[in-house]
C-alpha cells in the first residue's frame, strides 16, 4: 500500500514536470 502511494506521488510529479516543460515550450 505504501508503495502504492510512493508510486502515485511520483507519477503526480512527474505528469507536473511534463506539463510545465509543455507549458514553457508554448511560451
Amino acid at each position: 500500500i505504501m508503495k502504492q502511494k510512493e508510486l502515485e506521488e511520483k507519477l503526480h510529479s512527474l505528469q507536473y514536470a511534463f506539463q510545465h516543460k509543455l507549458t514553457s515550450l508554448n511560451l
